[in-house]
């Protein structure tokens, strides 16, 4: 993918996880570009096993938003999710199990 968009700056990989960072103007068509590049197809036993990833995108690592197809970032969708996960009550829950 690297190859098809020079403009992505790649940050992260882990085991089944990428984090990238992308023009703002850009976002659905990277986001599609990356789908298709990151979807699995094998065959086990002469039948396929597809591997569909899925996306989400943000400004803040830890309140990334489900994508959807949006051409560009749903603003007030990522407000409302930074407020959520960023609230002691949640963070304290994810944390220790309890509020």
């Amino acid at each position: 993918m690297w190859e098809d968009a020079p403009d992505v700056r790649w940050h992260k990989h882990d085991h089944d996880s990428y984090l990238a960072s992308v023009p703002v103007d850009r976002l659905g068509e990277l986001a599609e570009l990356a789908l298709r590049h990151l979807r699995v197809e094998l065959r086990v036993h002469d039948r396929p096993l597809v591997m569909e990833p899925d996306m989400q995108y943000g400004t803040n690592y830890g309140a990334l938003v489900e994508w959807k197809g949006e051409a560009a970032p749903n603003e007030e969708k990522l407000a409302k999710q930074l407020v959520k996960k960023t609230q002691d009550g949640y963070i304290r829950e994810q944390l220790y199990g309890y509020y």
